[in-house]
């Protein structure tokens, strides 16, 4: 009598053996090209929102927008992003938010947002989040692009990975396209940095600061010394017997989002941060950099020499 065809247990058994292998071995492969691909196109927001500063200084004298969004003088209702809004083809989103409907416009802008930002929330969307952070110490009033930078355009960071929410903390949790401050207010102006003596003297409407963690500097006026280390221990907004660990490092990489501090600047990528500079290049910051380096491309004119950039 012939032989049945068909497979034998064993024969089945290893060729599932066999398949599974390949899959385990495919799925790393097709996690990398996915965050090959998330990266590239975090990277080209990043270098869209730079060529858009590039071209407000253009049109404003060479002034760069001030951390309240205005190039000439105080208005809380701005901030960087809000400021270069026309130059990132939303001027008619830029005319309702602060001039015909302010507050009343879906503030949803996707090169302001990660597609890697694991916090970003669609309903967050009428609130203008945003997944990069400015760079507060680079933005002070008055500031021009070829004047204000004297360590370097391409030695000072414009702007930095922030997920757009911090889940722990309980206020001052999102960064908003919009800012607006009030006492209370859980909104939060899109910057890191965003404390310490450099707004000490400023005019009202910019000298509200979100008490972030900062470069500590030496000398009068203030970014003149060559040491920069991170403030501590963190601000504990978090309810009663909520311990947050404490940061040791200038940005956290790949937080869960319970372990987000809104105080420093976050990466959802494994290989480090991604970074714009003032010059318009994107550099990605390793996730073990040394303090002082990182804190000498925050401070645009303390005269640091970033031996390890």
């Amino acid at each position: 009598m012939p032989r049945k065809s068909g497979f034998t247990l064993l024969e089945l058994l290893v060729a599932i053996a066999i398949i599974a292998v390949l899959i385990a071995l495919l799925l790393p492969a097709v996690q990398r090209v996915r965050d090959t691909a998330v990266k590239m196109r975090s990277t080209n927001n990043l270098r869209q929102m730079q060529m858009a500063l590039h071209n407000f200084a253009s049109t404003n004298s060479d002034r760069v927008p001030a951390l309240n969004g205005d190039p000439s003088g105080p208005n809380p209702n701005k901030n960087v992003h809000g400021a270069i809004l026309p130059f990132v083809e939303e001027g008619a989103l830029y005319q309702k938010v602060y001039h015909s409907q302010p507050g009343q416009t879906d503030l949803f802008v996707r090169i302001f947002l990660s597609p890697g930002d694991p916090s970003f929330d669609p309903t967050f969307a009428r609130s203008g989040p945003t997944s990069y952070a400015a760079n507060a110490w680079a933005f002070r009033m008055g500031y021009t692009l070829t004047a204000s930078y004297p360590d370097g355009t391409s030695n000072t960071i414009a702007f930095g990975e922030h997920y757009s929410y911090c889940g722990r903390t309980t206020g001052n949790e999102s960064h908003f396209i919009w800012w607006q401050h009030s006492a209370g207010n859980q909104f939060r102006r899109p910057s890191f940095a965003d404390h310490g003596p450099l707004f000490m003297t400023s005019p009202p409407g910019y000298d509200v600061t979100e008490g972030d963690v900062y470069p500590i500097t030496r000398g009068n006026p203030p970014v003149s010394g060559p040491a920069f280390l991170p403030i501590g221990p963190v601000r504990n907004d978090t309810p009663p017997g909520t311990v947050l660990p404490p940061i040791t490092t200038p940005f956290q990489t790949r937080p869960a989002l319970e372990d987000c501090h809104g105080m420093i600047p976050q990466t959802p990528h494994r290989s480090g941060m991604l970074t714009a500079l003032m010059d318009g290049s994107v550099r990605t910051l390793a996730p073990g950099i040394a303090p002082a380096t990182f804190w000498g491309a925050v401070t645009p004119s303390a005269g640091e020499i970033l031996a390890d950039w």
